[in-house]
């Protein structure tokens, strides 16, 4: 029988329509058993129920965010004087309690908080640690914990009265590449440790990066570059000196003299620290860097190693 063009193609596809329909019949989705032992999140009603304490740019921008990769814990609530801000982020991520900071102290009656994270400027640690703690919940508190080391031990007072846990949020003592640099130095791959250098440092920008101002104010920052971001180094320093200790600390400050910016609180600090072990640890911050400085390089004497960001 002869066959045209048009005839083979309607009979190809009828024989297409027939496999794929003889295939759908011999095949068919079945479920199968969950295999090895994966990890999985707790469902929601069993994970730690959070409230978040001011929604600023680092709360915003990375803590929040944070919770949808979180497995045991929950963003339960949201604490800020912005009425605004406050709702909008509520809707986004779903958070039905809401508060200011008038009627931050009725956490105490809901049972969905169960831990309080502050992310406030350094100066309002202390008393909203306090309040936070005296309604039951634990805290994390961003570093660093206080103005003052008077307020850190009415902080752990107050922990201790509550019966609460009371954490800081330095993240150094956690990172996988701080935590591989601490297992080469404690395994002897550099050595005996004769120098660290440590240098943290951006240029304060006021005029044009709103987070900058309040650091550069005395009562809300406590301090200056030292309180914000040299602490990382010498925070990291001493947990690399593991059964070391400091005997001797020196300091000066450094920076443009006359530089407006730098009316209440320091512009930067060259520091030294002569360890036990006769090691030297030396570093800077500074409001006065630019781009970006995150440096640590740690000096022994079989080879030397550096993290760059730090």
């Amino acid at each position: 029988m002869a066959m045209n063009r048009r005839d083979l193609l309607i009979a190809s596809g009828g024989a297409l329509t027939a496999a794929m329909a003889g295939r759908a019949l011999a095949q068919e989705a079945q479920g199968q058993p969950m295999m090895g032992n994966p990890t999985l999140p707790l469902p929601p009603e069993q994970r730690m129920g959070w409230a978040v304490v001011g929604l600023g740019s680092f709360a915003v921008g990375q803590l929040m965010p944070a919770f949808g990769d979180a497995n045991r814990s929950r963003l339960t609530a949201l604490v800020s004087g912005n009425p605004e801000k406050l709702a909008r982020l509520a809707d986004t991520y779903g958070v039905e309690h809401t508060y200011s900071y008038d009627d931050y102290d009725s956490i105490i009656d809901n049972p969905a908080i169960d831990c309080v994270q502050i992310a406030l400027p350094v100066g309002l640690h202390a008393e909203y640690t306090i309040r936070a703690l005296e309604a039951g919940k634990h805290v994390l508190c961003e570093k660093p914990m206080a103005s003052t080391s008077a307020e850190c031990e009415a902080m752990i007072a107050a922990a201790r009265k509550a019966g609460k846990a009371l954490g800081v949020g330095y993240r150094v003592h956690f990172e996988p590449t701080n935590r591989a640099a601490l297992s080469m130095i404690t395994g002897g791959e550099i050595g005996t440790m004769r120098h660290v250098r440590a240098e943290h440092g951006f240029q304060a920008d006021p005029e044009n990066w709103a987070p900058h101002r309040w650091r550069l104010e005395k009562q809300l920052a406590g301090g200056g570059s030292m309180y914000d971001i040299g602490i990382y180094g010498i925070n990291t320093s001493l947990m690399m000196l593991e059964g070391d200790a400091p005997v001797s600390m020196s300091a000066v400050y450094a920076y443009p003299k006359d530089d407006a910016r730098f009316r209440e609180v320091e512009g930067g600090v060259d520091w030294r620290i002569i360890m036990r072990s006769g090691a030297v640890v030396s570093g800077s911050s500074s409001y006065c860097y630019s781009p970006y400085h995150s440096k640590q390089t740690y000096i022994g004497n079989k080879s030397s190693l550096r993290m760059s960001p730090a």
